[in-house]
């Protein structure tokens, strides 16, 4: 604009910016909040996270019949020769997913493109969490007493490293404005 510093105009862009990161993080703390209430309900447990403990199971028994022919799933167990392991709340990726959501939905980018990260972010949170889960088995079969650290620390703390690394590309491919890369 004609007759503006340029002090001024890094001002409102500035301004603009901080605007547009405060309304990310509102959305994104509403989202999480909202999400993780609806679990913690009745309806939640029994429509959203028994369906996907279950559904782990089955898809993780599946990816260790291909080493592991005996590997089968008995509702939220996986067994296999090595023992078995139970997938429940916090085993089954739905919190990271839903987290990772709340990330993508926050984003000021069109809908088309939060669309598809959710859906990249979710069907690899989900892979992940089966890699996980076989890579527990083949551990309680190897090395029963790294069972412990391996579930509590090592994979938590993988899916969410991993997970944000994803959530990087995507924010970097297609999560940012375009206006946003132009500029920078």
């Amino acid at each position: 604009m004609p007759g503006r510093s340029p002090n001024t105009a890094r001002s409102t862009t500035r301004a603009k910016r901080m605007s547009t990161l405060f309304r990310a993080q509102m959305v994104f703390a509403i989202l999480v909040l909202t999400a993780y209430s609806v679990l913690r309900t009745q309806w939640g447990s029994e429509h959203l996270l028994e369906p996907m403990n279950e559904h782990t199971a089955q898809v993780s028994a599946l990816a260790l019949s291909v080493v592991c022919p005996e590997a089968y799933s008995n509702g939220t167990q996986v067994v296999s020769e090595s023992g078995s392991v139970s997938i429940r709340e916090g085993c089954n990726g739905v919190h990271a997913m839903l987290a990772f959501i709340a990330a993508v939905a926050a984003c000021p980018s069109g809908w088309w493109r939060r669309l598809l990260g959710v859906l990249f972010l979710s069907a690899a949170v989900f892979a992940l969490n089966v890699i996980r889960v076989v890579s527990l088995l083949y551990i309680l079969r190897v090395c029963p007493s790294a069972f412990p650290q391996t579930h509590d620390y090592l994979w938590q703390f993988a899916i969410i490293v991993i997970g944000s690394l994803l959530w990087l590309v995507w924010y970097e491919k297609l999560g940012r404005k375009s206006t946003d890369r132009t500029n920078s």
